[in-house]
């Protein structure tokens, strides 16, 4: 790790003006001995769902004492004695064996549904847990190096932080690694920018929904539900909404179906996708059938496109359906090295939030020299930059 000198110099380079510019240029991450970082207006509406996080940190001398990286409840990534584990609303859960000033690239994914937590280190999958004894409980304060206030400090360095709204797949997992340089990877546009999100639950009609199969399904709405019908064989039952909440550019979407009955069991699979096109998503039937979830990975924008939802069932059936929403499935915050605000000393101020940023055409994604409106995160103590 770097060391500050006297009289503007840096491990013996001297510095130029400004230095606060040149300590940006040089960054790799920060140090949190003696400080850490801390937002106190984390969105739950956007975030209290299934989740994942990506750090990517080194450890210092001492890996005995506990130790949080990083926390948002329900989930934190502790280092104590010896051991890196996930903190689960308090429970440490998936340890790891950890060696003193060593990097580690870490992806923790949460179901919200089954509240099983995923590890993932250094790009490969460790383990997954279970804890069914608590019920979901989230957090507007969000911590790096710390938890809670003023105690139990990283004495490492912290080289990047990202949070998802969604469950990380394991192919993109490694992707984030990017072959062991996790700060170099850039976020395809499609994980970047919150976007629109869209929810009805037909309180004022049916919200331009609407049968596809006309000819043997029909649709009523009534106190705040829709419901679809057939008499016949024919398997599918289609609906379908002309004005597409992802049109305007490709970005994936979580899409989350209640009901207002349980699922008669003829229905077998739901599938979701852009209206005129063969990609989509099957959706996930909640045990209790009476939701169904899961991610459109939306490939190409479809401006004049619309949604479309598709149950598969045999036989004379009816569907009672309460909301439909779309929500974007993307990252909530980047906190990225060339996005840290130093003093000129080289105490960190700030740590800007690239999550709303958008690549520039030509594909780079400048550093920020003031916030986008994300969640950007002040510091407390005197973390330090690291070059």
């Amino acid at each position: 790790m770097a060391k500050y000198g006297k009289n503007n110099y840096f491990d013996g380079v001297v510095l130029p003006e400004p230095k606060e510019e040149a300590l940006r240029r040089m960054a790799k991450g920060v140090n949190t001995t003696r400080g850490y970082l801390y937002a106190r207006s984390i969105d739950i509406d956007k975030y209290n769902g299934d989740r994942s996080f990506q750090v990517a940190f080194t450890t210092g001398d001492d890996i005995t004492t506990t130790q949080y990286i990083r926390t948002n409840c329900p989930l934190g990534l502790v280092i104590s004695n010896d051991r890196m584990c996930v903190s689960m609303w308090g429970q440490w859960l998936l340890g790891y064996d950890v060696q003193s000033n060593t990097e580690y690239d870490v992806v923790v994914s949460f179901d919200v549904t089954t509240r099983a937590s995923t590890l993932y280190v250094n790009g490969q999958l460790i383990a997954t847990r279970l804890r069914e004894d608590v019920a979901p409980n989230y957090s507007k304060t969000y911590f790096l190096g710390a938890y809670p206030e003023q105690t139990n400090l990283f004495t490492g360095d912290i080289a990047l932080c990202r949070e998802f709204n969604f469950q990380i797949p394991k192919a993109v997992v490694a992707l984030l690694h990017n072959n062991g340089d996790p700060a170099g990877y850039k976020l395809p546009s499609n994980y970047k920018g919150y976007g629109d999100v869209y929810h009805s639950d037909f309180s004022e009609g049916a919200d331009d929904w609407h049968v596809v199969l006309t000819d043997y399904v029909t649709m009523t709405v009534a106190d705040g539900v829709i419901t679809i019908s057939k008499e016949d064989e024919r398997r599918n039952m289609n609906i379908a909404r002309n004005h597409n909440p992802y049109a305007s550019r490709v970005v994936n979407y979580f899409v989350r179906l209640e009901f207002a009955e349980p699922l008669p069991s003829e229905v077998g699979d739901i599938a979701a996708r852009p209206f005129n096109s063969i990609v989509g998503v099957n959706l996930a039937i909640s045990s209790d059938r009476l939701s169904a979830s899961g991610t459109l990975i939306s490939t190409i924008a479809k401006p004049n496109g619309g949604s479309m939802i598709i149950f598969q069932a045999s036989g004379a059936i009816s569907i009672s359906i309460s909301s439909i929403s779309f929500t974007p499935a993307v990252c909530i915050a980047e906190y990225l090295p060339q996005n840290l605000i130093p003093t000129a000393e080289g105490s960190i101020v700030q740590w800007l939030d690239s999550a709303p940023q958008l690549p520039e055409a030509n594909g780079i994604l400048p550093p920020l020299d003031a916030s986008v409106g994300g969640y950007d995160l002040a510091a407390i103590g005197n973390p330090k930059i690291i070059i």
